[in-house]
């Protein structure tokens, strides 16, 4: 019932920014606004590799990282060197980062080249495509780059397996999930980046409780020199002024699937993806969260 006061009251504060003029702005603005400079204690790390392995983090699972650069300046630590750290904590599994594409456009059509468009997902995830051996997947809409040996499995063409949707059966967010391994999140808060929140609405199909979930995208995709449009579907943009993340945050702590924790002001949480997968999918078919307030299918 909490969650559920919680989810009315925060899409209802979604609508009125959304609908009175410049007030959306002003307010992502206002949520985006760095803090005034302070002096910031560095954190060594070494102490994060020991935090992350308190936290769960487990050598022989796949792993997904999302991570915000920005969101851990105290970080005493390269790019390259947290990589090397990351690398080392998958202990031989699959290392897997989002890497959503900064899409230019040739002749009026969206355009993702494979392997040479640059990822809008962050600094880090943006070195681990540049590392030698990694592997990117050509869905347009949500690639992810991968290294290690599930890297063919992940960065596969699985358009036919998930109906055209980027988050269905056969993604890699969806194959995590089967092959029981881990998101990781650093520097941001998990429930504005977590990508497995997509996963249930995809999977769901006809039994998607939302109505018009999608619209359909055309992007011309260039893989090995060859180009070929690809019709796929997105979820309707619209949609994300009836996201409840305040209420969804406090029903996934609860659920166990996600641990998180504060480290010298750097936020860290671990999510189990199968388990995640497996508690919201009956949510998602049941009540639509984290979107609410919307029109039922």
């Amino acid at each position: 019932m909490i969650s559920k006061v919680l989810a009315t009251l925060e899409v209802a504060g979604r609508q009125v920014v959304t609908r009175v003029p410049n007030w959306r702005g002003n307010v992502t603005r206002w949520v985006r606004k760095p803090k005034r400079a302070q002096a910031l204690t560095p954190v060594p790390l070494s102490l994060l590799e020991a935090e992350l392995k308190a936290l769960g983090v487990s050598q022989g699972r796949d792993l997904l990282v999302h991570c915000a650069w920005d969101g851990m300046p105290q970080l005493a630590a390269k790019p390259s060197e947290l990589l090397a750290v990351l690398r080392s904590l998958s202990g031989g599994a699959t290392l897997l980062m989002p890497s959503h594409p900064a899409l230019t456009e040739k002749n009026g059509v969206p355009f993702f080249e494979v392997e040479r468009t640059i990822t809008r997902m962050g600094l880090l995830s943006e070195a681990f495509r540049r590392t030698p051996g990694v592997k990117r997947s050509p869905f347009p809409l949500a690639p992810v780059c991968a290294l290690g040996p599930k890297a063919e499995l992940y960065t596969r063409d699985y358009r036919a397996e998930s109906n055209g949707t980027p988050w269905g059966k056969g993604s890699p967010y969806f194959e995590l999930g089967q092959q029981h391994g881990q998101v990781l999140v650093l520097g941001i808060d998990f429930v504005r980046t977590l990508t497995l929140m997509h996963v249930a609405f995809d999977v769901l199909g006809e039994q998607n409780p939302i109505a018009d979930f999608y619209e359909p995208v055309e992007v011309d995709v260039k893989r090995g020199g060859q180009v070929e449009r690809w019709h796929v579907k997105q979820q309707r943009r619209s949609l994300d002024g009836h996201l409840a993340t305040i209420a969804f945050r406090r029903m996934a702590l609860r659920s166990g699937t996600v641990r998180e924790r504060v480290l010298g002001g750097i936020r860290i949480a671990v999510v189990d993806a199968h388990a995640f997968l497996q508690w919201h999918l009956p949510i998602a078919q049941s009540t639509g969260l984290p979107y609410w307030a919307f029109r039922r299918s």
